[in-house]
């Protein structure tokens, strides 16, 4: 994340009336902190009771994204592994539609979007990725499991000074060297880490021949219910020739090529790899 840029800072939160407000505390924390550096960042706080005001919020992120503000987010709330986000009012945001909602601010940042998720399991965010679509950010912190919420107030307040005195993510990173979750860990991922992961297990369903050949069983079933009748051979070799493609079309959507033509460059390196270790797997028919 050599090339990870942002001018805002902007919190959003929605917890209960009788709990502790942390991520009013830790925005409060932060202006003097910022103040006291040589790093101009504007920050904005974002209030809201359900998953509507947060719909409304990030809304409202994106039309300043659009007017060039280059965000970092950093949400507050509580969540579940399976469900998402989980709000005051009691409802939900699934992994999914937070996928959604952030993929539009990521692009039109150009592939900047850092989001942090202080919230029990906000790691769980990378299930709701489909690499069919873009990345919804550059690069995400979450924890992979339930944390006290102090715990995590005193995690990014280490960490945001650090980054604000240094601008440099790895050594705000190792801030917690020191601290320790009681359950799990703090999980860092970046869009590279969730496409060689999704790829990975992308390929082993789809150009291996054990899954070339799953696929295969699977349209003649269908095709059979259409009257119409091809061998498992040549099905095979139908999808072994369009699978380049394929994958070639699932890179472009996941990096927003088309969107972020310097996103081809940025990321050649990890292309070339896909393409490799496809190229490897699709010679072990």
């Amino acid at each position: 994340m050599n090339f990870l840029r942002f001018n805002r800072l902007y919190v959003i939160e929605s917890l209960e009336l009788d709990e502790v407000k942390t991520g009013t505390e830790l925005f409060q924390y932060l202006q003097p902190v910022i103040d006291e550096s040589e790093f101009d960042l504007p920050m904005g706080l974002f209030n809201c009771d359900g998953v509507q005001g947060f719909r409304d919020a990030a809304g409202e992120i994106l039309a300043y994204t659009l007017n060039g503000h280059l965000p970092w987010l950093h949400i507050d709330c509580h969540a579940s592994s399976d469900d998402g986000l989980l709000f005051a009012n009691g409802s939900e945001l699934g992994w999914i539609d937070l996928c959604d909602l952030l993929r539009p601010i990521n692009e039109a940042c150009r592939f900047q979007l850092f989001v942090v998720v202080s919230t029990c399991y906000g790691a769980g965010l990378v299930s709701g990725i489909d690499t069919g679509k873009g990345a919804p950010c550059l690069g995400l912190i979450g924890p992979s499991h339930e944390v006290d919420p102090a715990e995590l107030l005193g995690h990014f307040r280490d960490f945001y000074r650090t980054l604000f005195a240094t601008t440099n993510i790895t050594r705000s990173i190792e801030s917690w060297k020191h601290r320790k979750l009681q359950q799990g860990s703090m999980v860092i991922v970046t869009a590279e880490d969730w496409w060689r992961d999704l790829i990975s297990a992308y390929l082993t369903d789809h150009a291996t021949p054990a899954g070339m050949e799953a696929i295969a069983r699977r349209q003649r079933k269908v095709l059979l219910a259409e009257g119409i009748s091809q061998s498992i051979g040549h099905l095979k070799r139908k999808y072994r020739s369009r699978l380049p493609a394929m994958i070639e079309n699932r890179f472009n959507a996941y990096f927003m090529t088309t969107e972020v033509p310097e996103n081809a460059t940025l990321f050649a390196e990890l292309r070339n790899k896909t393409i490799s270790k496809m190229q490897y797997q699709l010679k072990l028919r």
